[in-house]
């Protein structure tokens, strides 16, 4: 998961240490790699730089030490730093949320950590799957038996839930990972909770191109790079999610606003 380039012998061990302990640490978003930050890699996209504690310390909610602990790092534990404002680290933390911790308990490392940029690929345009196009807001009807078919087929039947973050209801109200967890439960499949982790669970789909019905779409805020937004494929080049912007869950096309954030897919 950690890529460590050529740097000479010397470097590139102390860099694939940094990998390893990387992998290990709480802190850290986990699909990012470290990289020298001696240039820029087109392909990827900064999350913040490496650092590492000096010393033993607690990581807080907010940048006050009356704020609640989230984590207690012992020295020379690896974090990633988002931002430095004046007597506190902003960190990256493993569900992609923000941590603090006081600048004085930070040392800043040569290396960035990267995640992945979004690649712009074709909108696929074939009905797939057994749908067709029968209008109103990408609405399709299902023709096939296949698991993914039943898995979109249950969740078109709750079109209209309205969304809740951190709601777990299919009808009474949900938000986008929730969906997605129900969905593929009902189906007798667990998922975790958050998009991020379910991002990690299943088959990867490397060719967007080849989408199936009832593949989970994974997509990226780049401000934040971090999977922020999960759907299901229904074919025909749609997808149905629970949508904080359309409050609750609709269809929506798959068009190049969404494929240009679109990250990870599973199968």
């Amino acid at each position: 998961m950690f890529l460590c380039y050529n740097f000479g012998s010397a470097r590139l061990m102390r860099v694939k240490a940094i990998c390893a302990a990387m992998l290990a640490c709480l802190l850290l978003v986990g699909t990012a790699d470290a990289q020298r930050s001696t240039g820029r890699n087109p392909k990827r996209a900064k999350v913040g730089k490496l650092g590492q504690l000096n010393q033993k310390s607690p990581i807080y909610s907010k940048p006050d030490k009356g704020a609640r602990i989230l984590y207690r790092g012992d020295a020379q534990l690896y974090v990633v730093m988002k931002s430095i404002d004046g007597d506190w680290v902003t960190l990256v933390m493993a569900d992609g949320t923000s941590g603090y911790i006081e600048t004085k308990y930070v040392d800043s490392l040569p290396y960035e950590v990267n995640v992945k940029k979004p690649e712009a690929v074709p909108v696929p345009v074939a009905t797939r799957g057994g749908y067709s196009r029968t209008g109103g807001r990408g609405g399709a009807s299902v023709l096939g038996d296949d698991l993914g078919s039943q898995i979109v087929r249950t969740g078109m039947s709750y079109i209209g839930t309205p969304y809740v973050w951190g709601g777990n209801s299919l009808s009474g109200g949900i938000d986008c990972s929730g969906f997605v967890q129900q969905l593929f439960k009902a189906q007798g499949m667990n998922l975790p909770r958050t998009a991020q982790e379910q991002s990690y669970v299943g088959m990867p789909v490397d060719n967007f191109a080849g989408l199936q019905v009832g593949d989970r779409l994974y997509f990226t805020d780049s401000k934040r790079a971090r999977i922020t937004h999960t759907g299901i494929y229904m074919g025909n080049g749609h997808f149905i999610h629970s949508s904080s912007g359309l409050s609750g869950i609709y269809t929506s096309p798959l068009n190049d606003r969404w494929m240009r954030i679109l990250v990870n897919v599973r199968r």
